[in-house]
């Protein structure tokens, strides 16, 4: 389920997030790291909803919500 340029892989690449403990990116590792139920990360990283490709907005909207 990993991507390049997924939002899970952007993830991984920001050092803060990787020194606060992100291992890898995986759907497994991002679930446990954020806390997020599988419905949440459902809706940040899955383009089923939107199309062949997840745009950026569209996560960050939903990393809003599942935060908020």
């Amino acid at each position: 389920m990993r991507g390049d340029g997924s939002p899970i892989s952007v993830a991984l690449a920001d050092p803060i997030l990787r020194d606060e403990g992100l291992k890898d990116d995986s759907y497994g590792e991002a679930k446990r790291f954020f806390e997020l139920t599988d419905n949440q990360l459902h809706e940040i990283v899955c383009y089923c909803h939107v199309g062949e490709t997840m745009q950026s907005s569209r996560a960050a909207l939903s990393v809003r919500a599942a935060i908020g």
